[in-house]
Parts: C-alpha cells; sequence; structure tokens
C-alpha cells in the first residue's frame, strides 16, 4: 500500500482469476476470516500456491482443518537463490577489494542471468561471464549451484527429485559459504512444500500478474487514502480493462 511498510495480502481463484479476499497486513491473523468464509462454504481445498512466509504456512495449518497442500513454486524459490547468489557475489567482492582486486565488480546482473538467456541475448558477454568464474571457486559453485537449481522441476518422479533436492543441498553445504548454508537450510526445511509442485502441478505465476495489474491500478488513480476502498476495488479487478495512455 506504502512503500516499504504497509501491505496488503490477495487471495486469488487458481481457476478463474478472481480475488477472492484481501486483507491488510500479512501476518497468519489476516487471513483468519478467509479461512472462516471457506469453511462456513464447506469448501474442498486441496492445494495452496504461496510464497514461504512462515506466516501464511502457520494461518494454514491453524485455521484449516483437513489436511492441504502448500506448494512453493519456481518462482519464488529460484528468486530467493538468486539474492543467495548475489550475497556470495558481495562477499567475495569484498573479499577481491581487500586484496587490491576488482575482477568481480560490475558483474551483478551477469551473474544473475541464467547461461542459456546470456547466449541468446548478450552472447558476447559469455567469455567474461567465464573470466569471471575462473577467477573465484566460491563464486563458480555457487554459479552452477543457482543454475542447477531449475532443473528440480524437470524430473520424472516425485522420487527423482526429492534425491535431487537432497544432493543439491549437501553439495551448497560443502561449499562452506554461509548464505548457502542458510539457503540449503530453507529449502530443505520446505523441501516438501517444494516437492509438493508434483502433486498439484501449480504455480503463482497467475497472482504475480494480478500483482502487476494492481500496481499500474494504483498509479492510474495516484494511490488509495481509503484501504477499505482499495480492497473493494480489488474484488472486481478481472471486471477492468487496462490501457495505456499517450501511446
Amino acid at each position: 500500500l506504502r512503500k516499504g511498510h504497509n501491505y496488503m495480502t490477495v487471495v486469488l481463484d487458481l481457476d478463474t482469476g478472481h480475488v477472492l479476499f484481501t486483507a491488510e497486513g500479512r501476518d497468519k491473523a489476516c487471513l483468519a476470516p478467509f479461512f472462516r468464509r471457506l469453511r462456513h462454504a464447506r469448501a474442498k481445498l486441496e492445494a495452496v500456491a504461496m510464497d514461504m512466509s512462515e506466516a501464511y504456512i502457520v494461518a494454514v495449518r491453524e485455521f484449516w482443518p483437513r489436511p492441504v497442500a502448500v506448494v512453493h513454486d519456481h518462482y519464488h524459490l529460484i528468486a530467493a537463490m538468486n539474492r543467495t547468489s548475489d550475497f556470495v557475489r558481495r562477499d567475495e567482492q569484498n573479499k577481491q577489494e581487500r586484496a587490491g582486486k576488482t575482477v568481480i565488480k560490475g558483474a551483478r546482473y551477469l551473474l544473475l542471468y541464467a547461461r542459456e538467456t546470456l547466449a541468446a541475448r548478450r552472447p558476447e558477454r559469455l567469455a567474461q561471464l567465464d573470466e569471471l568464474l575462473g577467477a573465484n571457486e566460491t563464486l563458480n559453485r555457487a554459479y552452477l549451484l543457482k543454475e542447477s537449481l531449475r532443473l528440480l522441476w524437470s524430473h520424472g518422479s516425485k522420487a527423482a527429485a526429492r534425491g535431487f533436492v537432497a544432493d543439491w543441498i549437501a553439495e551448497a553445504r560443502a561449499v562452506g559459504n554461509r548464505h548457502l548454508a542458510v539457503f540449503a537450510d530453507t529449502l530443505e526445511k520446505n523441501a516438501e512444500s517444494v516437492l509438493a509442485w508434483y502433486d498439484h502441478p501449480i504455480t503463482t505465476a497467475p497472482l504475480e500478474g494480478l500483482n502487476n495489474k494492481i500496481k499500474v491500478l494504483k498509479r492510474k488513480a495516484y494511490g488509495y487514502r481509503d484501504a477499505t476502498f482499495f480492497a473493494l476495488r480489488l474484488l472486481f479487478i478481472h471486471e477492468s480493462r487496462m490501457q495505456l495512455v499517450g501511446c
């Protein structure tokens, strides 16, 4: 709602794309009324796609009486790994600078590229990437881990994916980097929810698209002072027709 401080939780029906519920905040309490309505309607809830927010996970476990699958999709996991890779880059860059070297400087976005994407869009920078990775073993291993993590959703079975996750976690910890170790702990803790995608192949992609529409809606209105009206407006956002002005 306001930069950096006020948040709103949005619940979306992945089948219809309609907003089902909105509430100010992003703690477990904000979702209590939604699950109360679901219980009253005797809804058949099988799976919920969400980010790795602990509050949302607790809300599902506490407010929904029957077992339901929590699915952490690839979008948020890969985004979290990208942030981890950047933390590794910063640490290694600081070490290089203390040693009087600057080979890592200015490489932030280069390291976030998938290799095949870089080859397709900026092939002239592949040599720079190889030079960068060849100059720092920790950075190279972190980059390889980032790239290999994207294979998690391409296995033929959930059992095979579970074995891949176990091997990946062990390899990440073996690097001996604190940021990779923290991410490995997070993945291990949420492994079953990540692997739940193999039972329920749903993602939060429609919700991410909706978030972009919400941002456009806010810009067109120059912001909303009344949070209640804003929440009501979101319930009908699927009926809105966005258009660019001045094109």
